[in-house]
């Protein structure tokens, strides 16, 4: 662990020194785990991750330097986003897959676009229901909406947690099947999203 160079204390995070306040300048781009002073892995204590932004916001925020000069809180301010994007990259389970695929050099998702075949039969299925609820206008899909979305989330919690558990293996496996994986997460958010749209269409078309 480093040490900051003012007052010698351990520092958290290579973002500023919690012992005196001193902000650290820093070359690259931290990870968010180290930006955030956690543990790098999928599990991410949700509690412990809103008071290290509490605490770390406060520590870089630029109000608090302004007073040292331009060049303080121009890094304050650098700092200050650093944690920003830190806590939303962790504080969000598809964004924290997609860093961690990242950096063990999984494939991105423009260079592995498919997803696990046993799942693709169960995508035409629900592009079926999604069809014949946009071709029946005016007709109330109240009940065939709510039971697609049920289904959907349900395979996104159990395709969320399966890529969870590989991601905390000590041998996480092939990074290819992993991305597919989160390709499948990816598509049933897009699909849920188009799936809202679609209830609101509806309900407006009802009550017009």
């Amino acid at each position: 662990m480093s040490v900051c160079p003012d007052c010698g204390a351990a520092l958290q995070t290579p973002l500023v020194c919690e012992g005196c306040g001193a902000l650290q300048l820093i070359s690259g781009t931290p990870s968010p785990f180290e930006v955030l002073g956690l543990v790098r892995g999928w599990k991410v204590d949700a509690a412990e991750l809103g008071r290290s932004l509490l605490r770390l916001t406060r520590l870089t925020h630029p109000d608090f330097h302004g007073v040292h000069g331009d060049k303080a809180r121009e890094l304050a301010e650098r700092n200050t986003a650093l944690v920003n994007g830190a806590y939303s990259t962790l504080n969000d389970e598809v964004l924290r897959a997609e860093w961690l695929l990242a950096d063990m050099g999984a494939p991105s998702p423009d260079e592995e676009r498919q997803m696990p075949q046993q799942f693709l039969m169960e995508v035409l299925e629900w592009n079926e229901v999604l069809e014949e609820v946009r071709a029946e206008k005016g007709q109330d899909n109240h009940s065939r909406l709510d039971g697609l979305r049920t289904d959907l989330q349900a395979q996104r919690a159990t395709s969320l947690e399966r890529l969870g558990q590989r991601l905390e293996a000590v041998d996480p496996g092939d990074p290819q099947t992993l991305r597919q994986e989160l390709n499948t997460v990816r598509y049933l958010d897009r699909t849920l999203n188009e799936l809202d749209e679609l209830a609101l269409e509806q309900s407006s078309t009802r009550s017009a």
